[in-house]
């Protein structure tokens, strides 16, 4: 069969766009990739992402060849990476919650560990250990749109309540200042921000738990699934 110029420019065309288009698919490195400041798990230390998930994802990389730098890596605040991960396009976010509210939003590769969601209060506010959150009468700080804003939202905590962080630093501080009576956050990462900001830790105490899940790197929906299967089978690899 033969074929005219035009027809063979097109065809050719349209295989190396193919070519092209497979040969990124399975490409890590191409990622926005963005994470937040979620000691022990991931933090900047001396200006660079550091901690258990950046670990994990350099290794995982690595492992598929694929490899993740540093370097490619954004520390920006949970708000704004966590509504550019919902719109992408090709955005990675960790370390995220995998919830039942988020499942469907995401795609997603892991798990990391365990997200551990508790209620922090000063020992000194007497509150004791609390049953029901829908009853509480305090005031309490959460980092919007995190998992801990909406398992505190989901358990019926009155809106006039609950004060939105962007950053845990700045919750940690309302906490310790008392422009609020509570603080629901991670567990572990709430006992590294309140070390570093020069609290003593036998000052507080957990007084509820809200949930307890795992947690993933979580993509946008328009990344390709090669993509996600790539970085678990890195993740299955090296864990």
């Amino acid at each position: 069969m033969k074929y005219s110029l035009p027809t063979f420019l097109s065809s050719l065309v349209l295989l190396c766009m193919t070519h092209i288009s497979v040969s990124t698919a399975a490409d890590l490195d191409s990622l926005n990739i963005m994470t937040e400041e979620f000691p022990p798990f991931n933090y900047s230390y001396d200006g660079n992402p550091s901690g258990l998930s950046v670990d994990l994802l350099i290794k995982a990389s690595a492992a598929v060849g694929s490899p993740i730098t540093e370097k490619d890596i954004n520390i920006v605040a949970w708000a704004r990476a966590y509504k550019t991960t919902l719109s992408g396009p090709n955005t990675m976010l960790f370390s995220t919650t995998r919830t039942e509210q988020r499942e469907d939003l995401f795609k997603w590769a892991g798990p990391i560990g365990q997200n551990r969601t508790v209620v922090w209060a000063k020992k000194t506010s007497n509150i004791g250990q609390i049953v029901d959150m829908s009853a509480i009468d305090k005031k309490i700080v959460v980092i919007r749109d995190s998992v801990d804003d909406q398992m505190t939202v989901k358990a019926n905590v009155s809106t006039k309540l609950i004060t939105r962080a962007s950053k845990p630093d700045s919750a940690a501080k309302m906490l310790s200042t008392n422009r609020v009576d509570l603080w629901a956050y991670n567990e572990l990462t709430a006992i590294e921000i309140l070390k570093r900001n020069g609290q003593n830790l036998d000052d507080y105490e957990i007084v509820h738990v809200l949930s307890s899940s795992d947690l993933y790197f979580a993509f946008s929906k328009d990344v390709d699934d090669s993509v996600v299967q790539l970085l678990q089978k890195g993740i299955d690899m090296v864990k």
